[in-house]
């Protein structure tokens, strides 16, 4: 990967859709749309879900109780790659 790579996990993604959906979040058009468009046209990748990740989860300690950011958390430790978020609870993340 070159480090000046972006990449935005599909679990994002996911869970905007869902937080939209139930009036957690508002977004200016339709979420999928909208989720979908800005990553392309800002040259981020998307980094789909694998059975790796899925089974990285289950390792982890359950600091984390969110399935979203468990997922992220796995993702990461799996790819070697930090997480950029401003949400505290990321703090905590034992590998």
């Amino acid at each position: 990967m070159a480090s000046s790579e972006l990449w935005r996990s599909v679990v994002s993604l996911w869970e905007a859709i869902q937080k939209a959906q139930i009036g957690k979040l508002s977004l200016p058009l339709l979420a999928g749309p909208f989720l979908t468009g800005e990553p392309s046209s800002n040259h981020v990748r998307l980094l789909p879900v694998s059975l790796s990740y899925l089974l990285q989860v289950e390792s982890l300690p359950m600091h984390h109780r969110d399935p979203f950011d468990r997922l992220l958390i796995a993702q990461s430790i799996e790819e070697g790659w930090p997480i950029i978020t401003d949400d505290p609870w990321f703090a905590i993340r034992s590998t």
